[in-house]
């Protein structure tokens, strides 16, 4: 026989009681929470992440080193689908506040309205035959008005109009053959007048006069020119050599190297601090990064491990460095002063970064377990439990809003909101 205990039926009552409560002392903060997370987001910057796997820019929010968002290109563009995107090169203007992206399947570079999170048009380039059409990299000038492409497949760079969306030249590397360019990287100057090229099948590095788009001079560096950064006053041009293990020094004024500096194994993306005291480089084979000290020309100190294959890399004005990891779909946050690493995981192929303003963050409807569409008392329950720690995140990931593991006083408001007001749209 078995025993019951004799209801209480006050129990279920107090328990109604104060939860209403909580809901109603929750619902009287969202307002004020709202209205200063809202503020707040106005004023963060975000690191763009360019995903090739998933052919999308992925937005990581600098203040909580999270990601927030996410914006994918076309996939059904190409002359023969099916189509296999590839996007290979990432810039952003604040002059126009657009965002480009150059994919190497196809003859086309995207123009993205980043903080609405929407492509806005496209530009046709003549990267090569589809489907051996190849961009390889992309550099804007300082005041943003122009994009220079470097096409891999077509040994050119594309000449673009950012005011317009317009290609205005294409400007042709070709050599006799059976030589090729091959360029994989582009830099403009801080004045805007001289485009440096890096052209990984000769080892040289064309020098563009950017007033007439012509090639006035070629520069002899290391074995496979991979990477090429400027620094702040534009006196000199750092070359990764990705078969040679170096990088080159460039005087800007005279068009030559001035010293080659070893490096670790396959260089590949190069970065400078904004004061011009550091040079920062990828090591795509051996996952460090090499700190160049730009004072003696001289690696400073060992190598910082990062991800595997890091490729691209880039450093905010604060003087902290990101870098992309490839093969470990990762991105390396790097301190400057004390070199310590921290990690953004569970990206997807992250090839190139850059740096501007946070979107909004994608819709999550906090509080809806189900994926239903709205937020029942239910849910709400749950949500208070595993605030408690009376049960498991897994009974309702959608309350961990921030991915920091845990339900937050700010994510069961939202909860009550969205189960007050439905669920944002």
């Amino acid at each position: 026989m078995l025993l019951h205990e004799p209801r209480r039926p006050w129990a279920g009552a107090a328990v109604s009681v104060r939860f209403l409560q909580l809901a109603f002392v929750l619902g009287l903060a969202a307002t004020v929470i709202g209205s200063s997370a809202g503020q707040a987001r106005a004023q963060q910057e975000c690191l763009y992440v360019l995903n090739q796997l998933d052919n999308a820019i992925t937005f990581v929010d600098l203040a909580t080193s999270k990601a927030i968002a996410s914006v994918h290109m076309p996939t059904d563009d190409c002359t023969t689908p099916p189509c296999h995107p590839m996007p290979t090169a990432l810039e952003f203007s604040p002059a126009n506040g657009r965002a480009y992206v150059a994919r190497q399947d196809v003859n086309l570079l995207y123009v993205l309205d980043p903080v609405a999170k929407t492509v806005v048009g496209n530009v046709t380039i003549e990267s090569g035959n589809a489907p051996a059409a190849a961009s390889s990299a992309a550099a804007l000038s300082p005041n943003g008005a122009t994009l220079y492409v470097a096409n891999l497949a077509s040994d050119s760079v594309s000449v673009i109009n950012t005011g317009t969306n317009a290609l205005t030249k294409t400007i042709d590397l070709a050599l006799p053959q059976p030589d090729r360019a091959r360029p994989r990287a582009v830099a403009v100057s801080p004045d805007g007048n001289t485009v440096l090229v890096g052209n990984s099948s000769n080892d040289t590095v064309p020098v563009i006069n950017a007033t007439n788009n012509t090639v006035i001079d070629t520069i002899p560096v290391g074995n496979a020119p991979a990477g090429i950064a400027f620094s702040p006053d534009g006196a000199r041009a750092y070359v990764t050599n990705g078969s040679g293990g170096s990088v080159s020094v460039i005087d800007v004024t005279n068009r030559t190297v001035t010293k080659t500096i070893p490096v670790g194994v396959a260089p590949r993306g190069i970065a400078v601090s904004p004061d011009g005291a550091s040079v920062y480089v990828t090591n795509l084979l051996d996952g460090t990064v090499s700190v160049i000290d730009t004072a003696s020309e001289a690696v400073s100190g060992s190598p910082i491990t990062v991800g595997s294959g890091p490729v691209a890399i880039t450093v905010a004005s604060d003087g902290t460095v990101y870098v992309s990891n490839l093969m470990s779909a990762s991105v390396s946050i790097i301190d400057p002063e004390s070199r310590a690493v921290q990690t953004i995981d569970e990206l997807s192929g992250p090839f190139d970064l850059t740096l501007g303003p946070c979107p909004p963050p994608d819709v999550v409807c906090i509080g809806d377990c189900d994926s239903n569409g709205r937020v029942e008392i239910g849910e709400l329950v749950t949500g208070v439990n595993i605030s408690l720690g009376s049960r498991v995140l897994d009974a309702c990931p959608s309350y961990d809003g921030d991915d920091d593991n845990r339900v937050s006083v700010s994510e069961l408001v939202r909860a009550v909101n969205n189960a007050l007001r439905g669920c944002p749209q």
